[in-house]
């Protein structure tokens, strides 16, 4: 990871600005299926509370990371988010639309304006389809460039990607894990968009290849005056990528602030095991935050108060009773844990 490009601070503040995402008490459960047994012995309805109650806004030109344990929701609200879902209640708002409340024809138009690059290059890509039928049915279909001028672009978007017009008629089959990467991203530009969400972009590329992707999605956002939401468990990833970083747990938004103050002044407990629990070569930079331990409650039958209460280190008995919110923990920086707030206000 060492030749990632270093990401610094750009965006600790945002003065004025409206933000170009704003979600609002999304929330999206999935009622599991009882079967048969279940059904006629007339066992409860079981709900997976997959994102619960989250409020966050995205800042144009800025990358947010999301990060959190596998099963905590941040695949889910980015799903949301690009209405590849529809989350149970909740205001999604982008550029001033509630986008819950579009027809689908206006939401086909507003969809050019945020995609998404998916963990799974290979999943995402059609394995009957050559590279230039992908590009080109995705310009033909949303009447994108005049016809004569499609192939002159997927060509643009080849170059743009790191890939040379060899490309064009070959099929996913044949590329790399990497390269199938390269595509899954020229797809989502080929729409024009002006929000990129990236869900777990290099999670399945080896380590080798992971930075040179990450790399390509810095230069292009950077190129194209992209803003990016950018979904990872990995620490080291994320701090290179994001202006801000959210910290998200068993469906909840546990901290919330700039990738400085993040990493150098964690408040929630359960953000000091995740940076604990990252790998450090440096041994001057690590710390002796206390280790997460255990695994995350079932999203099914969610813990009481604080949801990080069975796990967590700091956790008196209020924490099993109230379900603590989002407070000020610094200059852009939200934090929900009334324990360790009021501790350092006492020192």
């Amino acid at each position: 990871m060492e030749a990632m490009m270093e990401k610094t601070d750009k965006l600790d503040g945002h003065g004025d600005q409206q933000p170009l995402v704003e979600i609002k008490h999304v929330k999206k459960y999935f009622d599991l299926p009882r079967g048969l047994l279940k059904t006629i012995l007339r066992y409860e309805k079981e709900t997976v509370h997959a994102v619960d109650d989250v409020s966050l806004d995205i800042y144009k030109g800025e990358t947010l990371g999301l990060v959190g344990e596998s099963g905590s929701g941040k695949t889910t609200l980015l799903r949301c988010i690009a209405r590849i879902y529809d989350p149970s209640s909740g205001i999604i708002m982008h550029e001033g639309k509630d986008i819950l409340k579009l027809s689908k024809k206006e939401l086909r138009t507003e969809r050019r304006k945020f995609q998404v690059v998916f963990q799974d290059p290979y999943s995402s890509l059609n394995p009957r389809m050559t590279v230039k039928q992908v590009l080109m049915e995705i310009l033909s279909v949303h009447n994108i460039r005049p016809e004569e001028e499609r192939l002159d672009r997927v060509n643009e978007l080849l170059t743009m990607v790191g890939l040379t017009s060899d490309a064009l008629n070959r099929l996913p089959a044949n590329f790399s894990g990497g390269q199938r990467q390269r595509i899954g991203v020229a797809k989502a530009l080929a729409m024009e968009p002006r929000l990129l969400l990236a869900d777990e972009p290099v999670s399945a590329l080896d380590v080798s290849i992971q930075a040179q992707v990450i790399n390509l999605l810095l230069d292009l956002k950077e190129k194209l005056d992209l803003t990016m939401l950018f979904v990872t468990h990995d620490l080291r990833v994320v701090r290179h990528v994001s202006d801000r970083i959210a910290v998200m747990y068993l469906g909840k938004i546990m901290e919330i602030g700039s990738t400085r103050e993040i990493f150098n002044n964690p408040v929630h407990p359960y953000t000091q095991a995740l940076l604990a629990a990252a790998p450090e070569l440096d041994p001057e930079n690590r710390t002796e935050r206390p280790a997460l331990l255990g695994d995350p409650p079932s999203p099914i039958h969610i813990p009481p108060g604080c949801r990080f209460h069975p796990r967590c280190p700091l956790a008196i008995e209020s924490c099993k009773v109230d379900q603590p919110e989002l407070i000020e923990a610094g200059y852009k920086h939200m934090a929900a844990c009334p324990v360790v707030m009021n501790a350092r206000k006492n020192l």
